[in-house]
């Protein structure tokens, strides 16, 4: 069966070739390599031209006119790689790359038999730490859960870290579409894998394929009963607000929702009275259907 990557990258062209690199080893080679360029002005292009990342790997570059975040990105790369008839689609970050040889590998081989055993809607992912051995983002397992699961092969059902060497078979695309391109950044993930549940596609993250990734900057704090969530980034606040709001689609929820935001804001966040403006514009913004970049 034939595999595709899509990266997607916007100014971190260094980033970018460490990854590069890091695929070149693998003992389970890609088809294609398609880059999806979210208009850098770093001189990606130029910078992988001049290292010949075009002569040693199948690259397919492209070069989008402006920068569409990286739901764009990934939406646009998913449907090109769809498009092209790849069997399978391995999307990851810039900033990521495999821990070791091995990686793509140990998924492809574990997307293949599940493909035949399972499901042919497949969606799983590589363990994603920031050391080999802390995770980088937060799934229901603990450390000790998982380092058996790696011991005995089992798999983290349910668990998945997208998109962060995150495969999904072409079935995925036919059943349930691409990545919403109009959420921009934040909870494309979350839409993404709450659409694939709906359809039953099979989850789970192969906790002996490693992927490395920096911790995230953003937080997850537990106070009491409840989980809150902080971002550094205040434009992070506004797309997590609206994109939400949005996959909720009442005004029930939506309030819901701007509740828990202002609680997690008035307890944990810095510049309080800004991004009580930002939730407040999120949330009109998602009402009335203003999507896209906006921040």
């Amino acid at each position: 069966m034939s595999v595709a990557a899509v990266i997607v990258t916007y100014n971190r062209s260094d980033l970018l070739m460490a990854n590069l690199d890091m695929l070149n080893y693998q003992t389970r080679k890609f088809d294609s390599i398609i880059i999806i360029d979210n208009a850098s002005t770093d001189g990606t292009e130029e910078k992988l031209r001049e290292k010949q990342y075009f002569k040693n790997l199948p690259i397919d570059y492209i070069l989008l006119n402006s920068n569409t975040g990286g739901a764009g990105g990934f939406s646009y790369g998913v449907k090109y790689a769809y498009d092209m008839g790849f069997d399978w689609i391995v999307l990851m970050d810039d900033d990521g790359k495999p821990a070791n040889s091995m990686t793509i590998e140990k998924l492809v081989n574990r997307g293949e038999y599940l493909y035949i055993s399972k499901n042919r809607c497949v969606m799983i992912n590589s363990l994603v730490t920031y050391d080999g051995e802390n995770l980088s983002f937060t799934i229901p397992y603990t450390m000790n859960e998982i380092k058996v699961a790696q011991k005995t092969g089992q798999l983290l059902e349910g668990a998945i870290s997208p998109f962060n060497c995150t495969l999904i078979s072409k079935e995925v695309v036919t059943c349930v579409g691409a990545p919403r391109a109009d959420f921009f950044i934040a909870c494309d993930e979350r839409e993404y894998i709450a659409r694939n549940q709906r359809n039953g596609t099979y989850i789970a993250t192969v906790s002996d394929s490693i992927y490395l990734h920096p911790q995230s900057r953003d937080g997850l704090i537990k106070d009491k009963c409840n989980f809150y969530e902080t971002f550094e980034n205040t434009n992070k606040e506004y797309y997590y607000t609206r994109n939400t709001i949005c996959m909720e689609k009442n005004l029930r929820s939506a309030l819901r929702v701007l509740t828990n935001r202002i609680i997690t804001i008035s307890k944990f966040e810095d510049k309080k009275f800004e991004r009580l403006c930002i939730c407040t514009k999120a949330t009109v913004d998602a009402l009335l259907g203003r999507m896209g970049k906006r921040m």
